[in-house]
């Protein structure tokens, strides 16, 4: 980000100070805790601790391709545009990591709407077009969102993910069956045209990472939810991705890796290049 500008924010009062700081400060005040006396503690992550450490392990995978990682860290230093593309940063490190390539769509071409970027597997080489969408307020209607994103002029096959943004509730209940609300509604649209014209099938993945609701205390899991949008023989795969073994053969084989990508993200490594630092003694 800049020492300059962190800097900078840490100037600025609590309130006027950006997202990014406001995590910082909260980790900071829980290792002058855990180091008191001279001795080391262990302890649950608070949703600070796990906001921090997650941007800097996804600005970790982008690094390999600097136009991607610059132009999202312009967007990430103002304020008002943070929380949409810390999104886009964490969809685009989840491909990054699933072994897919990824390029921005040309926006100097006023001629036509353009999706965030297209995503190359690099094993099949086949293309996706991929939008990234954060709902914001508490509301869980998702439906304007996808509707947003499958409006969108699309090269490829589409992949749509939509981040709930949305607290747990006070007893910090899964929010797996009102996540799957959501879904039900998306679902509705099938068949449905938009605007007078055929909606597209694309591939969904609705997920959910309470973290800043939670800054100080240990927020409940993510939630990754995903859906084929009038797409057949594709749903039966999806009872449980994460335990999925995916083969060449493999039918949606680079969605299915995607999936198993965003499982693997909930885990953090215990260093950024995944070395354990106490073999390096």
């Amino acid at each position: 980000m800049g020492e300059g500008w962190i800097n900078n924010e840490y100037e600025k009062s609590l309130d006027d100070a950006h997202p990014i700081i406001d995590w910082l400060r909260r980790s900071e005040n829980i290792s002058k805790k855990l180091t008191a006396n001279g001795k080391f503690y262990e302890y649950e992550p608070t949703g600070a601790v796990l906001a921090h450490l997650h941007l800097a392990n996804d600005l970790f995978a982008l690094d390999h391709n600097v136009e991607l990682q610059e132009k999202l860290i312009i967007r990430l230093k103002h304020k008002d545009q943070f929380g949409g593309a810390r999104y886009e940063v964490e969809v685009a490190a989840m491909f990054i990591r699933a072994g897919f390539t990824i390029e921005f769509e040309d926006e100097s071409d006023t001629s036509q709407s353009h999706c965030e970027f297209t995503a190359t597997n690099k094993r099949t080489n086949k293309k996706f077009s991929v939008e990234a969408k954060r709902k914001e307020g508490v509301s869980l209607r998702l439906g304007k969102l996808f509707n947003n994103a499958i409006s969108k002029v699309a090269n490829h096959t589409r992949i749509v993910c939509i981040d709930m943004n949305t607290p747990l509730d006070s007893n910090h209940n899964d929010q797996t069956e009102t996540c799957l609300k959501a879904i039900d509604k998306l679902k509705s649209f099938e068949g449905k045209p938009l605007n007078g014209l055929p909606r597209p099938s694309a591939y969904i993945l609705v997920t959910n990472k309470p973290w800043i609701w939670s800054l100080d205390t240990v927020p409940g899991g993510n939630l990754f939810v995903p859906l084929a949008f009038q797409m057949e023989s594709f749903d039966e795969q999806l009872q449980d991705p994460s335990d999925t073994v995916v083969t060449e053969d493999s039918t949606h084989i680079e969605f299915m890796e995607l999936l198993q990508a965003a499982y693997q993200y909930t885990n953090l490594p215990i260093s950024l290049d995944g070395d354990n630092p106490e073999f390096n003694t």
